[in-house]
């Protein structure tokens, strides 16, 4: 064995030998290496894809990256190997904050809106924008007292930009951490997708995820992750938002910092796709053996 190469097996064999036989194995090379963990490369194999993918580096941060991509956990930083995803789009067309400028309002990033429903007496700011862990966000505060029970939604694109039909399961995912203020007077938030027709009437309203209120640990760390059906006949698109319940008469101040959104077809979410003005898709990872290197391990 050389230093760049592990042993995993000799072999893997059926016999008939007793117990009592004693058997000596020789080896060379390895005949293929796949021991992703630690990333021994394998100059046999032919990799392509995952053009506009990213990937969780040693250090533990979120990163571009095209197949190979080996990635890692955030919180323990252990290496779970090469990362190998189908195609899958981003239809929220901003997740890293283009277009947002400090101040009271301030400007959210493009395509975003925050609404407030049946509440009055709160301001919003947008605080800053930046990069924690690899990943972009922005801070956005809620500060007041709120006259009136009610909701905040922060949608993350427009009603008519991500296509959708009757049936189709899609998942969304983001990172979020309280970076300012407490949850006080606010209830724990809800993800929700809207279901709209082609006539860009509303038709109703899907779960994502339920996750409780976010903490102050790292944003990596952070990262909520749910998927749901759409069940309207006539749906034509779907719109992402996050929506949180205010209580009538409580002094509101909190900061929650958003990063990376992301809406994609599928039941289940997979790894980051940034985007900054249109819908990205990250192409399939491929891992492929051929020719004379596939003949030489058959």
């Amino acid at each position: 064995l050389t230093a760049s190469r592990s042993l995993r097996a000799l072999s893997l064999l059926n016999h008939n030998l007793s117990t009592a036989a004693t058997v000596r194995l020789r080896t060379g090379r390895a005949v293929f290496d796949v021991d992703w963990t630690s990333y021994i490369t394998e100059d046999r194999a032919t990799f392509s894809g995952g053009a506009g993918g990213t990937r969780v580096t040693s250090a533990g941060l979120v990163a571009a990256a095209t197949t190979p991509r080996i990635t890692y956990t955030p919180a323990t930083l252990v290496a779970l190997g090469l990362l190998t995803e189908e195609q899958r789009t981003n239809g929220i067309r901003n997740n890293t904050m283009v277009g947002a400028v400090a101040g009271t309002p301030g400007t959210l990033p493009n395509n975003w809106t925050l609404s407030f429903n049946t509440t009055t007496g709160i301001t919003r700011s947008v605080v800053g924008t930046g990069t924690e862990d690899g990943v972009s966000y922005v801070d956005i505060r809620l500060a007041g007292t709120a006259v009136g029970a009610g909701t905040f939604d922060i949608f993350f694109d427009g009603a008519t930009i991500i296509a959708a039909t009757v049936s189709q399961a899609y998942a969304f995912s983001t990172y979020w951490r309280l970076v300012g203020g407490s949850q006080t007077g606010l209830t724990n938030p809800v993800i929700y997708g809207f279901e709209y027709s082609a006539a860009i009437a509303y038709l109703g309203i899907v779960t994502f995820a339920t996750p409780t209120f976010p903490t102050s640990a790292s944003l990596i760390n952070q990262k909520v992750t749910g998927s749901a059906t759409l069940a309207q006949a006539t749906t034509a698109y779907v719109r992402p938002l996050i929506k949180v319940g205010i209580t009538n008469g409580a002094a509101i101040d909190v900061t929650l910092r958003i990063g990376l959104p992301k809406l994609e077809l599928g039941a289940f979410a997979t790894s980051d796709i940034a985007t900054s003005t249109v819908a990205v898709t990250r192409t399939a990872d491929s891992t492929t053996v051929t020719s004379s290197n596939f003949t030489a391990i058959h």
